[in-house]
């Protein structure tokens, strides 16, 4: 099957995708075709005739699919660059009010034990039975709920400074993320395993084995988005040296791609070959086809990781990255990490940084350990109430999110635990 004609004006790059299935096992064959006539003169074509999308409000005409380069003008929060953040508050300090208002939750839950319990019973009904423990947090409420705002209608991200994490047990810190995370979403499962609290810190895995995923161990992470909603980190302990955060907002990159290399913005909205690095549900293969940047409901919405790319041609029938993938690859890594477009985060002990997936990316760099410091950062993987959340393209159920569906109460994205798993809460790295 040959997948439409992306061709539009002079936009620069089609790609024909042929795929072809015989035998007991599928082999699929992919030919790229990247040299069409009229699309030699794509770097020549005005200015005016390469606008970039204007995320979250623009809708786009129904009889067009935009390939890079077809909508207005970009403003901040939705594809804001650096300069632009000295203009909105990302940054929150807990008041003490907000504070004594966790602690008693925490308090009433570890007092319960039932909590340990709660992730046995439908997620739907997680966020109702934490509540109806211990005294209610109206004052932090209403700090998260601005938060979350800003998070899935505004610049995309925040950072709460300050958790009193020195005065809590593992448990309770664990509790407080939990209480904090319930106010933005609903957790989702982070890995196979089942576990909705993730810790990040070395756990002395290979980084040069395809099938690990990277936050498991000390190397650099480049720029990516996990599969959720929002992510969340709170910083336990810092390195010794390095593992700094950065963040870069995907429609600022998708912009500044589409008035420079419009026929790169074309490859990253065609349908790529995608790892799931041995998280692979019943029923589907080693790995899944998806763009990177996917125009859905009005709106922009970017899923990236470059590793799952690249690790892939492991697989059979899988071919290596071509040329042109591989330059659009590092277009977007190098505008992600360009100064002008990147805000560094060095994350202290009780500090949480949230992040939206679909309109930003995030990294960190390596980072070495020592006896006295070692890194350790708690995550939640988090999913938007149906009033707030976006609605999510197809592809991404294809992929690595366990539901797109948000209605009912249902909780989107995560990765399908292996078969009998159920979730879990691990207080320590497993």
């Amino acid at each position: 099957n040959i997948l439409p004609n992306r061709l539009e004006s002079e936009c620069a790059l089609t790609m024909l995708r042929c795929s072809f299935w015989g035998g007991s096992r599928a082999t699929r064959i992919t030919r790229t075709v990247s040299s069409v006539p009229c699309l030699r003169s794509a770097r020549a074509v005005h200015a005016s005739q390469r606008r970039p999308i204007v995320p979250h409000g623009a809708i786009r005409p129904p009889h067009t699919r935009p390939l890079g380069s077809l909508f207005g003008t970009s403003r901040f929060p939705t594809g804001w660059e650096t300069a632009d953040c000295a203009e909105f508050q990302w940054e929150h300090s807990f008041t003490p009010a907000e504070l004594a208002e966790l602690d008693l939750k925490v308090a009433a839950l570890v007092q319960d034990r039932e909590w340990k319990h709660l992730f046995s019973r439908p997620p739907a009904l997680w966020r109702d039975a934490c509540a109806s423990v211990g005294p209610p947090t109206p004052e932090l409420a209403a700090k998260l709920a601005k938060i979350t705002h800003d998070l899935a209608s505004g610049h995309g991200f925040a950072l709460l400074r300050e958790l009193p994490i020195d005065r809590y047990t593992r448990e309770e810190a664990a509790l407080a993320f939990l209480v904090i995370g319930f106010q933005v979403g609903l957790p989702v499962t982070q890995n196979a395993m089942g576990h909705l609290l993730g810790h990040v810190c070395d756990h002395g895995d290979d980084a040069s084995d395809p099938a690990v995923r990277i936050y498991r161990t000390s190397e650099r992470q480049r720029f990516h988005t996990d599969s959720c909603d929002v992510v969340g980190l709170l910083c336990l302990e810092r390195a010794a040296s390095g593992g700094e955060s950065s963040i870069a907002s995907t429609h600022a990159i998708y912009n500044h791609m589409a008035k420079t290399e419009p026929e790169l913005v074309a490859v990253l909205e065609a349908e790529l070959d995608w790892d799931r690095k041995g998280e692979v549900p019943p029923g589907k293969d080693e790995f899944y086809l998806g763009p990177v940047f996917n125009h859905h409901a009005g709106r922009l919405l970017t899923i990236y990781d470059r590793r799952f790319f690249e690790t892939c041609a492991r697989h059979p029938g899988v071919p290596e990255l071509s040329e042109t993938l591989t330059a659009a690859l590092d277009c977007f890594d190098a505008t992600a990490g360009d100064p002008r477009f990147r805000l560094d985060m060095d994350l202290q002990p009780g500090d949480i940084q949230l992040v939206h997936n679909h309109s930003l990316v995030h990294a960190r760099n390596a980072f070495t350990d020592s006896a006295a410091r070692r890194r350790h950062l708690l995550r939640l993987w988090l999913s938007f109430d149906e009033n707030v959340g976006w609605e999510l393209p197809a592809s991404y159920a294809e992929g690595r999110y366990d539901n797109i569906d948000r209605t009912c109460g249902a909780a989107v994205g995560g990765i399908v635990p292996h078969p009998g798993i159920t979730p879990v809460v691990p207080l320590e790295p497993e």
